[in-house]
Order: C-alpha cells, then structure tokens, then sequence
C-alpha cells in the first residue's frame, strides 16, 4: 500500500509543470480580456509579467521533478504563443488604432492588423525552437518571452510618466513590430547581447533589468536542463 501510495504521488507530481503551464496561459488569456474588454493596457501588461513568472517556473519544476515531457514541450510552445506573442499584439494593436494612424480599406483599418505580425513570428520562432537541435544549449533568434515582455513594459513606461499620448510617439509603438519578429527569427544565437540590443530603446531602467534579467535566466535554465 505504501508503494502504491508513492507511485501514485509520483505520478501527480508529473502533472505539475503542466499546471503551471496553463497558469501561463490562462495568465495570457486574462491579458487578452484586459485590453479588449477593459480597454486596460496596464492591467493587460502586468498579466504578461505573470505569465512569464509561470513560464520560468514550469521549467524549473520540470527539472526538480524529472517531469519533462513531449506533450509539456508541446504545451509550453501553445502558452507562449498566447501569453508573449498574441497578447502583446493586441496590446500593440490597441495603441495603434489609438495613435492616429489610419489605412482604411473598404471601412476597415488595416494599420491595428500589422501588430498581429508579432504573433505570427512568435508561432514561427517556438515552431523552430522545437524542432532545431542547434539550441538545445543555447538559442537561435530572441526569445518569444523576451519579445513579450519587451512589449508589455511600453505601457507600463507610459503610466510611469504620466498620461499616454500613442500619437505623440508613434515610434516606439511601430518598431516593435518590426525588429521583435525580425529578431524572433534571426539566425543570432546569442540572445543576451540581442536583449541589451533592446535595452538602448528602452528609457525605463527596471524595464531594462527586466528584459535582460529575462534573457539571461532563459540561456542559464536552457545550459543547465
């Protein structure tokens, strides 16, 4: 009885990196609903934040509990896309659409829709991450989670200094999705020097220990896993 009550304990504990998994997804699902529903780019940033805090921890107790697994690899991939690649577009779409700029075609502004390009390299990036040996000790590109916590500190940095004006500054709201998902899939596999890359945009200073903590906490779990 005793053996059967810590087989089966065993057994329960490989399900706990997956149930911190879906905490990172849920947390980007809640991300989702902040800046749709409430119009909360604030909110929506500090659930990114969580998710990411979660997506570090499944990782680690993957690794004390000698739980890994295909399917929580698999599951890993589906909440980052969410959590750091379609919440933070919508977070860019929102402050597009409120920046000014338009392209209306057939009364449809297409301008708010380039944002979901950060979603799509995201898919791209973890979709290669997967399936590339070559990272197994180090990574290819910037992470998806860098990306996404990059994104979420802008509307953190606009609350800090005041009111936002998204016209007043339609740079800082545009080049994320340029050079995210250009970094998301450049071959450069030394993703710290590409985080303090984003660092000289950044103009908040816990924005960037952020970013690069993330970075560097990423390539150590990866080296040592």
């Amino acid at each position: 009885m005793q053996h059967d009550l810590k087989q089966e304990t065993m057994s329960l504990s490989k399900h706990i990196p997956n149930a911190i998994t879906c905490c990172n997804l849920l947390s980007g699902c809640i991300s989702i609903m902040f800046i749709t529903y409430y119009k909360n780019p604030v909110m929506a940033a500090v659930m990114i934040f969580a998710a990411a805090v979660f997506d570090f921890l499944d990782g680690f107790a993957a690794r004390a509990l000698h739980a890994k697994s295909p399917i929580g690899a698999d599951l890993d991939s589906l909440s980052d896309v969410v959590s750091f690649g379609v919440a933070p577009s919508f977070i860019i779409a929102w402050y597009l659409k409120a920046s000014g700029l338009h392209c209306n075609m057939t009364h449809f502004d297409i301008i708010p829709c380039l944002a979901f390009f950060i979603a799509v390299f995201a898919a791209i990036r973890l979709a290669k991450f997967n399936n590339d040996t070559r990272q197994a000790s180090s990574f290819i590109g910037l992470p998806v989670p860098a990306t996404g916590l990059f994104i979420a500190s802008l509307p953190l940095m606009m609350s800090a200094t005041g009111p936002s004006k998204p016209s007043k500054c339609p740079t800082i709201i545009i080049c994320p999705v340029e050079e995210t998902g250009k970094n998301s899939v450049r071959p450069s596999s030394i993703p710290t020097i590409t985080a303090i890359r984003y660092c000289s945009i950044i103009t908040s200073f816990p924005a960037k220990l952020i970013v690069l903590l993330y970075a560097f906490l990423h390539e150590y779990t990866t080296q040592s896993s």
